[in-house]
């Protein structure tokens, strides 16, 4: 698989965007300590909270992957990486200002998504561009790190808000709900996480290239310089 320069920083930036944007999707593990947060200061949490959140998530989800093309066109596909990437990690900042379910899941759960399923279709197509033979191997690699970087997230939030793994008690409704002492870390937590996911997302975005034929061969720089 000869590559040249472009095509090998593509291939690392794009590795680095999947790795961090999996982050978006560990919701599942990690929804308990913000409802226990949002429990101890008077919200309304029900068995239905959780359901309700990820139906929103999913409509604009979908309705995303459907405009990430014509969009990506319209803005430049690098562009549209970048765009995604700087929303990445400052849309989940703002729950440091204003923190209620509504925000929260607008800005916290919903708009990492959309810059997740929107990068997704112009990331690929600029890797696909630079390795227009190894389609299936480039493929597999993203998929490869998106699993991992899902893996390490979980156990970076699990670690950082909960290191003692206090145990969530029962509540009256029924749910899980950890103690104040852990709920409270839940902003910290977030920062620091999406504060490491970010940076790598905005770093790997400016990393992207995507090349203008499928039919142009990458150069392979050290045949060139033997040649030369």
């Amino acid at each position: 698989m000869a590559a040249d320069s472009k095509a090998k920083r593509t291939l690392i930036g794009a590795s680095m965007i999947k790795f961090s944007s999996s982050l978006s999707v560990i919701w599942g593990s990690v929804n308990i300590y913000f409802f226990s947060y949002l429990k101890h200061h008077g919200e309304i949490i029900d068995s239905t909270t959780n359901s309700k959140l990820l139906l929103y998530a999913i409509i604009p989800a979908i309705l995303s992957v459907m405009i990430a093309n014509p969009f990506s066109r319209l803005v430049g596909y690098r562009n549209a990486i970048r765009t995604c990437a700087i929303l990445f990690i400052l849309s989940p900042m703002v729950i440091n200002w204003k923190f209620n379910l509504l925000i929260f899941g607008i800005f916290w759960m919903i708009i990492p998504i959309l810059c997740f399923c929107i990068a997704g279709i112009p990331l690929l197509n600029c890797l696909w561009t630079q390795f227009p033979k190894d389609l299936n191997k480039i493929s597999g690699l993203a998929i490869l790190m998106f699993s991992l970087g899902m893996i390490f997230w979980n156990l970076c939030f699990m670690y950082m808000i909960n290191p003692d793994n206090i145990r969530a008690e029962i509540d009256a409704s029924g749910l899980p709900i950890f103690p104040e002492e852990v709920a409270n870390r839940i902003f910290k937590t977030s920062n620091i996480i999406f504060g490491m996911a970010g940076v790598i997302n905005i770093v790997g975005s400016f990393m992207i290239h995507k090349r203008q034929s499928v039919l142009e061969e990458p150069i392979n720089e050290d045949s060139k310089e033997v040649s030369e």
